[in-house]
């Protein structure tokens, strides 16, 4: 089937089906684009909304982030939701919480990166690294404008030892 072409066989498949379930992400869906994810805060009536979904019989919603789980569950604040932080690595469901299992030597390598990054907002005002664990985030956002091509490039340096293995990927945010 195809979305657009297809859009009233899908309403209808959906209206009939007896479970549902409403997956979403956080920063730029459910909340506006900022310059740093502190500063994303989900509006009252996002939050009213999503309380009155999951309150529906067979209705389900997910929330998917790349935040890191605890700062996702803290951002939105809601129990009965299913959530899936640091891209699904981790999350919550039925009020179990589940992690996939990163091997020791990928952690080890995700802190030499880290510290290779560093040397990134040293050099760059503007620039700073958010730790997740098993997921790192390089933000540039509030870098000078002019900035962004070398920090792109010195990235790009630094990640390619790692994603040659294939199990460091790199994923760009908006």
């Amino acid at each position: 089937m195809d979305l657009w072409k297809d859009l009233d066989k899908i309403t209808a498949l959906i209206k009939k089906s007896p479970v549902k379930i409403l997956m979403l992400d956080f920063d730029g869906t459910l909340t506006p684009i900022v310059k740093s994810p502190k500063e994303a805060v989900l509006s009252t009536e996002i939050k009213d909304l999503l309380k009155e979904l999951s309150r529906k019989k067979g209705f389900y919603v997910a929330i998917i982030s790349g935040r890191n789980l605890s700062d996702l569950k803290n951002k939105v604040g809601i129990k009965n939701l299913i959530y899936g932080g640091n891209h699904g690595l981790e999350g919550r469901m039925l009020n179990k919480k589940f992690n996939f299992p990163i091997p020791a030597k990928y952690l080890k390598d995700i802190q030499q990166l880290k510290q290779q990054l560093k040397e990134i907002t040293a050099r760059f005002n503007g620039t700073f690294i958010e730790d997740k664990g098993s997921v790192l985030s390089l933000h540039y956002s509030k870098a000078q404008r002019e900035s962004i091509p070398a920090i792109k490039l010195l990235f790009n340096k630094f990640i390619t030892l790692y994603t040659k293995g294939g199990f460091v990927k790199v994923l760009a945010g908006k």
